[in-house]
């Protein structure tokens, strides 16, 4: 996937920009400063809404496997 710099972020040319505009975005958001930031402020329903949203999309794309080895970052213990 092509790397988008912050500044080149942009949705609506192609599938392949909007996806490498969206990891980078992702990237940004993950960023100490920004989620440090933005818990401090979020309400309660914008924070349900978020996760409401983020675990839907999660769910749609990982699968229970993935979900624990990308997602959760869990170990695969299985020898």
């Amino acid at each position: 996937m092509k790397s988008v710099k912050p500044e080149q972020i942009c949705f609506g040319l192609n599938p392949e920009y909007d996806k490498a505009s969206f990891a980078a975005f992702l990237q940004l958001l993950g960023a100490k400063e920004c989620r440090t930031v933005l818990a401090g402020r979020i309400s309660s329903d914008e924070m349900n809404a978020f996760v409401t949203q983020v675990y839907s999309v999660l769910r749609n794309n990982f699968s229970e496997q993935e979900y624990h080895r990308i997602f959760l970052q869990e170990k695969d213990n299985k020898s």
